[in-house]
């Protein structure tokens, strides 16, 4: 398994395992994006383009480590580990026209692969970004 280091510009979109633009691209899995400083870590069985700066399997987990010390603490334009595979979730669809029986819950959330039903939203819920799973298991977020 070959470790490398890419750079990116920052503010720049991007979709999951993307890692960079090159002459010669290769498939590869990206363990690490840094948005605000605009670089990520990634692996690959495949060849290196010469372009790609090659770190050893030690320096690579280093650096993410470094970046995963305290997750609580974790800085919000670094995704590793579980935020990074949660961040592409498709969002869940909420139907403000649902009403349940209690007064302050008036939404309903729905999966936005299969539809069905998840929970029932309270007007009062502030979370700013909630992972849910529907009954069918699929993962979904729901942005407050």
């Amino acid at each position: 398994m070959k470790y490398f280091k890419f750079f990116y510009e920052v503010g720049l979109a991007y979709s999951p395992d993307w890692h960079g633009t090159r002459d010669k691209d290769f498939p590869a899995k990206v363990l690490l994006y840094h948005d605000g400083g605009g670089f990520g870590i990634g692996q690959t069985e495949a060849e290196l383009s010469p372009d790609v700066e090659e770190m050893t399997e030690k320096e690579a987990m280093a650096e993410i480590d470094a970046y995963t010390y305290d997750l609580e603490e974790l800085q919000e334009d670094v995704f590793v580990g579980q935020n990074l595979a949660d961040r592409w979730l498709p969002e869940a669809v909420i139907d403000d026209k649902a009403v349940e029986e209690t007064e302050d819950i008036s939404k309903a959330v729905f999966c936005p692969i299969c539809h069905k039903f998840i929970i029932w939203l309270s007007d009062s819920i502030q979370e700013e970004r909630v992972i849910l799973t529907c009954p069918d298991g699929h993962r979904v977020v729901l942005n407050g």
